[in-house]
């Protein structure tokens, strides 16, 4: 009977260590996205709108406390095209650092979480004459997690950037020494958001 014993605390002492050592570190989510909003105006100061296209973002995560809050890499691109009898092709590109924190129970079946995170906003006009633009962003969103199987993830976010454009009043110039420039920002910043959906995997 003691023999027994010792066995089935060991076993039990073996299963709980493989399963604390089976914990994911890292979990990486690939993203399929859809983005909308932001615009600018041109030349002549009309509006132009940029059309909402699909895109891609990578997400990799980490442990920040016990308590389920996660430090998070974000990066997100779309390529998409101003709208109007001139359309500029255009590649917008964010990467931010940040995390996620719970907002429910980790164990249940749906998992609500906030996340946010600080970063740049790349701008790539697709013309080689235009240049490119850099400036500081920061995101704020939120969603659910279901999982699925040990250490997957179905993963559901929709996530705001703001970009300040720091006052710039022109954007995409030919060239330093340009007078005459493609776009201008319509104000101090710019605003788009995305709707995420990727899976998660725990590794």
């Amino acid at each position: 009977m003691l023999k027994r014993s010792i066995l089935g605390f060991g076993m039990a002492a073996l299963v709980s260590g493989v399963t604390i050592a089976a914990e994911p570190k890292l979990e990486l989510t690939p993203f399929f996205t859809q983005r909308a909003s932001g615009g600018f105006r041109d030349a002549t100061g009309n509006d132009i709108n940029l059309a909402g296209k699909s895109g891609m973002a990578l997400a990799l995560n980490w442990p920040a406390s016990d308590h389920g809050s996660q430090y998070e890499l974000l990066y997100s691109r779309q390529s998409t095209k101003t709208e109007g009898a001139s359309p500029i092709n255009m590649r917008i590109e964010y990467l931010q650092l940040g995390g996620t924190t719970l907002l429910g129970d980790e164990g249940s079946h749906v998992i609500p979480f906030a996340a946010g995170g600080i970063g740049a906003a790349r701008f790539s006009p697709g013309a080689a004459s235009l240049t490119q633009e850099t400036r500081f962003a920061f995101s704020l969103g939120g969603g659910v997690r279901i999982p699925v199987a040990n250490h997957v993830r179905l993963r559901f976010e929709a996530r705001g950037y703001l970009t300040w454009l720091n006052g710039s009043s022109s954007l995409f110039c030919g060239s330093a020494a340009s007078t005459t420039c493609a776009l201008q920002p319509k104000g101090q910043t710019f605003f788009q958001y995305d709707v995420l959906g990727g899976v998660s995997v725990g590794f």
